[in-house]
Order: structure tokens, then sequence, then C-alpha cells
């Protein structure tokens, strides 16, 4: 990667959905938001998390996961837990290409091994 953020930094991009059909009728081509981050130094590597950043962006990757099978997965989860339903709160990856050192930490606690 060459052009990394700096520790604790964002940027925002925009761009249309592979999954939009150019000049179909008047429908206007809309464009889709995503954010990436960069933590703070702790991680000790140059870890970016890549989230969509509008409604627009999180429903095209949800229609993606749909499209390759994740509604199964989910379902899978829902059955072995005893979970009526799932919820996607949000959609996004993370990458990482160099790390000398991990970061332990825990985003949520007290939450009866859940």
């Amino acid at each position: 990667y060459d052009d990394p953020l700096p520790p604790n930094g964002a940027r925002w991009f925009s761009f249309q959905s592979p999954y939009q059909k150019e000049g179909e009728g008047e429908e206007i081509m809309r464009n889709f938001t995503w954010n990436v981050e960069r933590p703070a130094k702790n991680w000790k590597s140059d870890m970016h998390w890549f989230n969509t950043a509008d409604e627009l962006s999180h429903e095209d990757g949800l229609r993606a996961l749909s499209e390759g099978g994740f509604d199964t997965v989910l379902k899978g989860i829902g059955e072995k837990f005893g979970l009526d339903t799932l919820h996607v709160d949000s959609f996004g990856f993370v990458a990482v290409t160099n790390c000398d050192r991990g970061y332990i930490h825990t985003d949520w606690e007290d939450v009866d091994g859940r």
C-alpha cells in the first residue's frame, strides 16, 4: 500500500456501485460512500478499517453478502444459538499488510459470554 493514512487518520471515498447499471432509463446514478480509518499508534501496524458510511452503501454491501450466500451463514448461527433474528449492524473489513506487534484489547465487556 503506497499511501497509508497517518495514525488516527480518516478519509472518505465516494464511487458508484458495481451493481448499478449505467443509463437504465431515467434512473439517477447514486454514489456510495465509504470511510477508511487508521487507528492510533497502539497497533504498531498499518491496519486500516474500511466501513460503509451511508445507508445506500450499507444496503449495497448486504446485497453482495446475500448474493454470496451469507443468509445461510446467518441462519446457521441463529439455529446454533437459538436466536430468532440476527441484525447486521455495520458492514466493513480490516486490511493489514505490516504489523510489528499486536494490540490485544476488548471492544465490549460484561456481555454474559455473547
